[in-house]
């Protein structure tokens, strides 16, 4: 699948990813609408249970937030 992300407002975002099998997750911050150079954010391999993104901690130092979560993304 493929799609757009437009920034309700400018300020720092962070994305989660649910999937079955496998997904990735990129973004082209500074070209927009140039697809080709995007730049991975998040990556799951393999057989996921459905929507198991709800984790205890989702505080920063948590060992779990690279599993689903992005690093902070600045966007305008």
């Amino acid at each position: 699948m493929e799609g757009f992300f437009k920034a309700p407002v400018t300020g720092k975002f962070r994305f989660l990813t649910s999937c079955d099998d496998s997904c990735k997750l990129k973004l082209n911050v500074d070209e927009p609408l140039e697809p080709s150079t995007a730049v991975q954010l998040l990556s799951r391999g393999c057989c996921r249970s459905y929507r198991d993104t709800d984790i205890e901690d989702k505080s920063d130092t948590s060992s779990e937030l690279g599993v689903s979560f992005s690093d902070w993304v600045y966007l305008t």
